[in-house]
């Protein structure tokens, strides 16, 4: 009876390590890592680095500014994500600024900054050899006033930030 016990014991332990092996080797990627694909491509800074470094270095630059709220996560992952995953697509480099460690930001800060009343924004600015900066282009997403996948897309075409084939679909 000990070994009848002690052999479907081990199959049992054979099974579960073997069913746990092929779940890790075949999961599907997690959405909120989905970045790690073009991570070598990306700057990512605060709110506060931003002012400093790319404010510092002349070129033409696309800003993702977010926070930790739903809309911000809403645009990540459902809108620029898809985007970034798609195998025809290329994009500028995106710099990523984090506005949530920075404490009392305002609106005056934003505006002052990068033209943009609150985030998720994307910015499209140049800056120039004697470091003066012009923002050329943003986007922000409202909640009651959404844009889609296709929007961004868009926009990104109409100012030169999407370099790879584009049809408006």
């Amino acid at each position: 009876m000990k070994k009848i016990i002690l052999i479907v014991f081990s199959l049992v332990l054979i099974v579960s390590a073997g069913a746990i092996v092929l779940y890790k080797h075949f999961k599907p990627a997690d959405v909120s890592t989905a970045f790690t694909a073009t991570e070598s491509e990306t700057v990512s800074l605060s709110f506060n680095e931003s002012l400093e470094q790319v404010r510092s270095v002349p070129g033409n630059y696309l800003l993702f500014l977010f926070s930790d709220n739903e809309d911000d996560e809403y645009v990540w992952k459902s809108l620029l994500n898809p985007l970034l995953m798609n195998t025809d697509v290329e994009i500028k480099e995106i710099t990523y600024i984090n506005t949530s460690s920075t404490k009392d930001l305002t609106v005056t800060q934003l505006k002052s900054a990068y033209n943009v009343e609150r985030t998720p924004s994307f910015v499209s600015m140049t800056v120039n050899e004697d470091k003066s900066v012009q923002i050329n282009a943003t986007l922000t997403y409202f909640s009651d006033k959404p844009f889609s996948q296709n929007d961004l897309k868009t926009w990104l075409f109409e100012n030169n930030l999407w370099t790879g084939p584009y049809s408006a679909r």
